[in-house]
């Protein structure tokens, strides 16, 4: 995908999309590459314009637990960005992927001189947060419902091997 062409930019008026795209900087981690780790400061953020990216959280034993998988015309850092805190999550290239860099003070300078700017991206991060929601209630859903069946069909083998064991016995 080109620079140009990525959906990140059409949240925005021509003119900021036009002054973000010239201070992006594009990089290519590689297979496995990390883009941060877990804790690390958060100084930009991040557009996939080819493979995807895993976000990645380290449970207490240390072994690392996909949250997400963020492909091709998604971002991600952006509440790292925004809040200032360090990074909650790591983040692992997959495959050959291509991201472009925005840092922090090029779109702090932004909102600063474009409160519109503001706007369009916290409604854009929102929506996003909804449909993750939304996303995840459905695999908690169907989780619970796995769970059930599960529960229903080892009570029915055990009654038949207790019925076929008593069976067995009656010969």
């Amino acid at each position: 995908m080109k620079l140009e062409t990525h959906p990140f930019f059409t949240i925005f008026s021509r003119e900021a999309a036009t002054k973000l795209m010239r201070s992006v900087e594009t990089v290519s981690p590689g297979d496995n590459g990390a883009v941060f780790k877990e804790g690390d400061p958060a100084e930009c953020m991040f557009l996939v314009l080819s493979g995807s990216v895993e976000l990645v959280k380290l449970d207490p034993s240390g072994r690392g637990q996909v949250l997400a998988v963020v492909p091709e015309g998604e971002y991600f850092g952006e509440f790292g960005l925004l809040d200032g805190q360090t990074r909650s999550a790591g983040a692992v290239c997959r495959g050959d992927t291509q991201l472009a860099k925005l840092s922090r003070d090029v779109v702090m300078d932004l909102f600063s001189q474009s409160p519109e700017s503001s706007l369009a991206l916290a409604s854009n991060i929102i929506e996003k947060m909804r449909k993750s929601n939304e996303r995840y209630a459905e695999v908690r859903l169907r989780q619970e419902r796995m769970a059930l069946v599960e529960g229903i069909t080892n009570k029915i083998v055990a009654d038949l091997k207790i019925r076929l064991y008593d069976h067995l016995q009656a010969l």
